[in-house]
């Protein structure tokens, strides 16, 4: 592809976490062209990532800038009001907030407590390992969430062969976003917080006929997601080797960023890259799989993910360039 004309690309919401690592993986894609940094409430600023600041833009402009795909990393319910305008001026969208991540709208408005404006949106799920086939020159995809990411990753391979799943999950506080890092109630602590009624269970529990239960916790770290995954089997899947099982999966769809291993992987494996790292595959006497789940939130939980939609969208094979420059907390 030497003479392969760059995708230009625009950002909504982009001074946001998710926003800017997006905007540093794109940077350094050759197939991409990044035309505005669009932020209300940044606007003059100066990317960290790349030569551009962040600008106050009407739907009209951003048209203007002629691009071919816009990414939105808005709060949830505006994806939803800008969509169809996009969509009808032939502009493709990823939109990483939950607006259209439902393929029943009306769970959507129970969970969120919004109303949908576009209740028959024909958006494809974006994670890429599982959908990948469907991600092909889609026009709307809907990126999934962090937690949702790390979960059905640890699922998908076996999710004829359990009957109930339970999936502990901890997260980094820059998934609480921008603000909570100058909080001191998470100093030397651990937070679980919505622990029956967390809005991501829904978004699971949607590709499942089983029972999925799911518990969040905040932790004393500034990014990653570790999810440990309880599986109660099926009677007859007991004896299954399950990391072949996972390893075949994944090779099989020959997706770079999922690490299948026998050892436990920790956040410090993932940090500041695009792989959910998958390991443990232990199973006890009563038939209880525990998978362990870690992946950098920002990254592949996100901005990571978005990418690889991107590239899924116009069917490029190459791996996902990760960025050694990244949001910290200091």
């Amino acid at each position: 592809m030497s003479k392969f004309k760059k995708i230009k690309i625009g950002i909504i919401g982009a001074s946001g976490l998710a926003a800017q690592e997006l905007t540093a993986i794109l940077a350094c894609d050759k197939y991409v062209e990044i035309k505005f940094l669009h932020s209300m409430s940044s606007t003059g600023e100066k990317s960290k990532f790349i030569n551009l600041k962040f600008e106050k833009l009407s739907d009209e402009e951003m048209v203007a800038k002629g691009v071919d795909l816009i990414f939105l990393a808005t709060p949830e319910g505006i994806a939803m009001q800008k969509a169809e305008y996009f969509l009808n001026k032939g502009i493709k969208l990823i939109d990483l907030s939950a607006d259209f991540r439902f393929k029943d709208t009306k769970i959507f408005e129970k969970v969120y407590k919004l109303k949908h404006s576009l209740p028959k949106n024909k958006a494809v799920f974006g994670l890429t390992e599982i959908f990948s086939d469907k991600l092909k020159n889609a026009s709307l995809v809907a990126n999934p969430g962090c937690y949702v990411t790390s979960c059905l990753l640890a699922a998908w391979p076996i999710k004829t062969k359990f009957n109930l799943a339970i999936f502990d999950s901890k997260s980094g506080f820059s998934g609480a976003g921008k603000k909570f890092s100058q909080q001191k109630e998470i100093k030397e602590n651990i937070i679980p917080y919505k622990i029956n009624n967390h809005r991501h269970q829904a978004e699971i529990q949607q590709f499942f006929n089983e029972q999925i239960f799911f518990t969040p916790h905040i932790l004393n770290t500034f990014r990653g997601i570790e999810s440990t995954c309880h599986f109660i089997l099926k009677p007859r899947c007991r004896k299954l080797d399950f990391y072949k099982i996972f390893s075949d999966f994944y090779i099989r769809k020959n997706f770079p960023h999922v690490r299948v291993q026998k050892k436990i992987p920790t956040l410090r494996d993932v940090q500041g890259t695009n792989d959910c790292a998958l390991g443990g595959f232990e199973l006890d006497q009563n038939g209880r799989l525990v998978v362990i789940s870690v992946l950098d939130n920002l990254r592949k939980g996100a901005a990571s993910q978005a990418a690889q939609n991107l590239h899924a969208i116009y069917n490029l094979k190459s791996k996902i360039i990760e960025p050694k420059k990244y949001l910290n907390n200091k």
